[in-house]
């Protein structure tokens, strides 16, 4: 993905998720995603010169209600847009939302 994320894979303690497609890199206590919930996906990866199918465990991403999170984040925080060309583009704090993302999960997830 470019010199930063390849920078940061090479921290000392961070961990590389193994999805040939979709990798994440993490680092600090929750990098091995305790309690996360996984599932099997397959996907076509280069072995040994070959190409072959392959069944893996990965992360199972919910992304359902994204669009709930998004619009919860909106009402509790203010979230200024500015316009590129016909585009709206929405200015927020990453870590900000991530917290709330992550306490809106565990509240409302089952």
């Amino acid at each position: 993905m470019g010199a930063v994320a390849e920078m940061f894979r090479q921290v000392p303690g961070s961990v590389r998720s193994d999805h040939p497609a979709r990798s994440v890199c993490a680092w600090g206590r929750y990098a091995k995603y305790p309690g996360k919930h996984t599932c099997v996906e397959h996907s076509a990866v280069s072995e040994a010169g070959k190409r072959v199918w392959k069944a893996y465990e990965t992360l199972f991403v919910d992304g359902n209600d994204f669009e709930k999170i998004g619009e919860d984040y909106e009402k509790a925080y203010v979230v200024p847009g500015v316009r590129i060309g016909n585009a709206l583009v929405r200015l927020m704090y990453q870590r900000e939302l991530v917290d709330f993302a992550v306490k809106w999960m565990e509240t409302n997830r089952a």
